[in-house]
């Protein structure tokens, strides 16, 4: 039987295969395909043959998590090429998305950098602050660090649901698309105050960062199955037609929010929940026999979707990686070192990745998205982080 030293030796090992695959193939398609030399930005997918794919548009959050992704290898690689992506990516942000009219992000531009879509989106929005808070800490940019801090503010102003939370989107004029709620943009806003916290914090970040923590706690947090929803109505309570919905894959990405945080005054009020929450999500949400995260379940824990994208996967990773060091959790330590060897041997490909899997470990997808390369990055800096490897 394998020790706990010896398995998590092997989990260090297979994190060197990830990076090895991400430094020799993904970040170099990107670097030297991804980008458009001509209008500037990053197409949103290429093919798998690694040749871009021009959809007519990009979206906001795709431009963001690329600025995130090459700010960190920046950071870790040291590599030249990702250096100045980082700063041509910013500098296209800055150009192309800002709509001065309604002083708001737009959620799309075209492929000439032309504003396409002018509503505002939370989810968008949220990777922007996220974005430019580490890219303003790498490089120490403080005008990147005050964008993400007057953007922040922009979302308290004009975005603001009556009932709790945030609108998921408006228009132009910052009136809300749909009274529904939900999730997922929450969460990466959350996400995102972390990251600006981290970089500069201020007392209206501070108090927003809790805020979305006691949302989290109390509305979308379900006591009775131990899970968080994804949609819910406009009075904060679980939608009547969707409100099923469970993701195990958004399990795994709110432990290691709360969980992967130091000294937060929120820890102690979601660690059990986040806990049940994991749980839930490698009894239901992991697929024992062929490997690899669902992509969908029903709150009573049946399989909805039985495909499998990539990202789940590098979700559970960081957060097996996090519930072994706080708590000392040895099997989520071993499902950890088995779902890497899943993503190395199934999900990654020799131009790539592959995006989605059927259940049975099958590709189902050619294309690869743009906005996957920050779940690869962020799945391999926290779960280093966690063993305690030298990046």
């Amino acid at each position: 039987m394998s020790t706990q030293s010896q398995i998590k030796t092997e989990a260090q090992k297979n994190l060197e295969v990830l990076k090895k695959h991400l430094t020799g193939v993904i970040l170099p398609a990107w670097m030297e395909r991804g980008w458009d030399e001509t209008h500037g930005g990053f197409c949103e997918k290429l093919e798998g043959d690694g040749k871009p794919v021009d959809v007519g548009f990009r979206r906001l959050h795709a431009t963001t998590r690329q600025l995130f992704v090459f700010s960190e290898w920046s950071r870790l690689w040291n590599q030249a090429d990702c250096t100045r992506l980082a700063h041509k990516t910013y500098d296209y942000l800055m150009k192309c998305y800002w709509d001065q009219k309604s002083e708001g992000w737009v959620a799309k531009v075209d492929t000439q950098g032309n504003p396409s879509d002018y509503n505002h989106e939370l989810y968008g929005t949220a990777f922007v602050i996220f974005a430019l808070a580490r890219y303003g800490k790498i490089f120490s940019n403080k005008k990147a660090i005050e964008t993400a801090h007057q953007t922040m503010s922009m979302v308290q102003k004009h975005m603001k649901h009556p009932a709790k939370g945030f609108f998921t989107a408006t228009d132009r004029d910052w009136k809300g698309l749909s009274n529904d709620i939900d999730q997922n943009p929450h969460m990466h806003l959350f996400e995102a105050l972390q990251a600006l916290n981290a970089a500069g914090p201020t007392d209206e970040s501070i108090a927003l960062e809790n805020s979305l923590a006691e949302i989290m706690a109390t509305v979308f947090y379900d006591k009775q199955a131990g899970v968080v929803r994804e949609h819910f109505d406009n009075t904060g309570k679980s939608h009547a037609e969707k409100g099923h919905v469970v993701e195990a894959g958004h399990q795994f990405e709110w432990y290691w929010l709360a969980q992967g945080a130091s000294n937060k005054p929120y820890q102690k009020t979601l660690a059990p929940l986040v806990g049940k929450m994991y749980e839930w999500g490698v009894k239901y949400g992991i697929d024992q026999v062929n490997g690899g995260v669902y992509d969908v379940n029903h709150i009573d824990g049946h399989v909805t979707q039985s495909t499998k994208r990539i990202w789940p996967t590098t979700e559970f990773i960081r957060a097996a990686a996090c519930r072994w060091k706080k708590e000392g959790d040895e099997q989520a330590l071993v499902q950890m070192n088995q779902q890497l060897e899943v993503l190395n041997k199934s999900f990654m490909s020799p131009q790539g990745w592959n995006e989605a899997l059927d259940e049975k470990m099958k590709p189902i997808r050619s294309d690869m998205p743009v906005t996957t390369s920050y779940h690869m990055t962020t799945c391999y800096l926290d779960s280093v982080a966690m063993l305690g490897h030298d990046l």
